[in-house]
């Protein structure tokens, strides 16, 4: 399956970047994030959990930047794993101008 978002935020993309690298503040905005925390060599790890329908899943990972470049530019990687199906799942996250980083 592929997911496709695309939205534009009305603000400066200083104030953008800094939303996004305060990684406390920006975890909220992701529903059912139950943990979230750096780790000391750069990654993220954390829980989330989530519902399709009837199905539930609560999932384990870690997360990292590919790219970082202020204020244009980031790509992130996700990896998952819930624990009781043991299903993986990886997310790719680009955050370009063509994804209203502009």
């Amino acid at each position: 399956m592929r997911f496709e978002r695309e939205f534009a935020v009305k603000a400066s993309r200083a104030r953008v970047w800094d939303f996004i690298m305060d990684f406390e503040a920006s975890s909220r905005c992701f529903p059912g994030v139950e943990s979230f925390a750096r780790l000391p060599d750069g990654r993220f790890e954390g829980v989330i959990n989530v519902s399709v329908g009837p199905l539930k899943a609560s999932l384990r990972g870690h997360a990292w930047f590919v790219e970082s470049v202020a204020p244009e530019r980031f790509a992130a990687v996700a990896r998952v794993c819930d624990p009781l199906t043991r299903s993986d799942i990886s997310v790719e996250v680009d955050g370009t101008n063509g994804a209203g980083f502009g």
